[in-house]
């Protein structure tokens, strides 16, 4: 595999996909584009999915870019991403994990991480927790699609922290 330049990152809240591709972003100088900073108004009021697909146009056409984000409500602009990837990451770890790890976050953001629209506080609701709990078996059914309509789409799922590990040695 080339070194990959264009690079999606998706999965359940609280996995730690702002983090690693902050670092990713750290270690290779790609531009990095955080979804809920783009897709989402003041109070996570999501952009109309016309609007989603605009922006995310601004940036997919560009040589290099890491995409942090699920945005599935706007299906259309999931599956540009993953067509146009030369990497799509998808972070799977346990819900427990991911609920905990969103309860830490209210309390203690890496500030050095901007991944969040314009008064777009860190909050915790129900509507997120759902989300965190059901996320794999929303994911499942539209992930299958994909990975049998793009065989060769070069796809990594990370579920432990070892994966997470041996995956930022390659980028080293």
């Amino acid at each position: 595999m080339d070194f990959p330049q264009k690079i999606m990152i998706f999965g359940r809240p609280g996995s730690g996909k702002s983090t690693f591709a902050h670092k990713l972003h750290q270690k290779t100088q790609i531009p990095i584009f955080y979804g809920d900073k783009y897709f989402f108004e003041a109070n996570w009021k999501m952009k109309s999915p016309e609007k989603c697909f605009q922006i995310q146009q601004s940036f997919i056409h560009q040589p290099r870019w890491i995409i942090d984000g699920n945005c599935i409500s706007c299906l259309d602009t999931f599956e540009q991403r993953f067509i146009l990837a030369d990497l799509v990451i998808f972070f799977n770890f346990s819900r427990w994990l991911c609920l905990f790890r969103i309860l830490k976050r209210r309390f203690f953001r890496d500030k050095k991480i901007d991944d969040r629209a314009e008064n777009c506080r860190e909050s915790i609701s129900w509507s997120l927790v759902k989300f965190t709990w059901n996320c794999e078996t929303s994911f499942a059914p539209f992930i299958r699609g994909l990975r049998e309509r793009y065989p060769s789409k070069n796809f990594v799922e990370i579920k432990k922290m070892k994966n997470l590990d041996d995956l930022m040695k390659y980028f080293a």
